[in-house]
């Protein structure tokens, strides 16, 4: 990814799709004041009409909404997609890893939140495929970028997430490991958890959601995953995980033009 530097903010963009001439996107940063503020702002600063951005409620499920007219409302989703200009569409995350894919030959625009329960329940695949229907999209020439989330290392879970992991792929192995309960660092990741006791696993979000896309149709090529994680650059990210539930937010914005 790379920075950019305004005087009046700072954001992340992908390097590939950012080379895209008709695609304006942002990952916004830390700032002191409210997210909805920092993404009429950013939408702003990248030539967007910041008072169309749809930013839809966000449940943590695997629904995806299609943007067919300007102003249109949409009911609570964690992923939208679109082939309207000048619509910007925004989603937040504090550690689930924002995803946004763009097909440069119909020209069309998809943004998911991919946390846990978004991821175990294939909200990448179904992304793309939605896409693939509603706008003939060929994944085959998308592009797409995983944002700043919390990376395999310091995102430990419980049996109950691996157990969803596990019933819904055959290919966890890539992503989901077992902690040694003797490995002094993993313990005190561990102690994050309501119960420390429970077995542990190390859940690596990126490479879940790139094996998605990857199986969806996307040669890997096209798929830039951030070197960032939110939980441990506190100077840049929010992190839930790391400060609690009144944490802020980070916010993907894009649109077409």
């Amino acid at each position: 990814m790379i920075k950019i530097d305004t005087p009046e903010l700072d954001y992340l963009v992908f390097e590939k799709l950012n080379r895209e001439p008709n695609l304006r996107h942002a990952v916004t940063l830390r700032r002191p004041e409210p997210t909805e503020r920092t993404i009429k702002k950013t939408a702003r600063i990248l030539g967007l009409d910041h008072n169309s951005v749809i930013k839809p409620q966000q449940i943590h499920s695997d629904k995806i909404a299609v943007l067919r007219k300007p102003g249109e409302n949409i009911e609570p989703v964690d992923g939208a997609c679109t082939t309207i200009k000048n619509v910007p569409l925004a989603l937040v995350g504090a550690d689930c890893p924002l995803i946004i894919a763009y097909d440069p030959e119909n020209h069309a625009l998809g943004l998911a939140h991919a946390g846990w329960r978004g991821t175990s329940r294939k909200i990448a695949i179904k992304l793309l495929r939605k896409m693939k229907t509603e706008f003939n999209c060929d994944t085959r020439q998308m592009i797409a970028g995983i944002g700043p989330g919390i990376c395999r290392h310091c995102y430990v879970v419980g049996p109950e997430v691996a157990e969803q992991f596990k019933n819904q792929f055959n290919d966890t192995e890539k992503y989901l490991c077992k902690i040694n309960p003797n490995n002094n660092a993993a313990a005190n990741l561990q102690n994050t958890l309501n119960d420390p006791a429970k077995p542990k696993w190390r859940l690596d979000l990126n490479q879940a959601n790139q094996t998605q896309l990857i199986r969806a149709g996307m040669p890997k090529k096209n798929i830039e995953i951030s070197p960032y994680c939110t939980y441990e650059q506190k100077k840049w990210f929010y992190s839930y995980r790391r400060d609690g539930k009144k944490t802020g937010r980070i916010a993907l914005i894009a649109g077409l033009t």
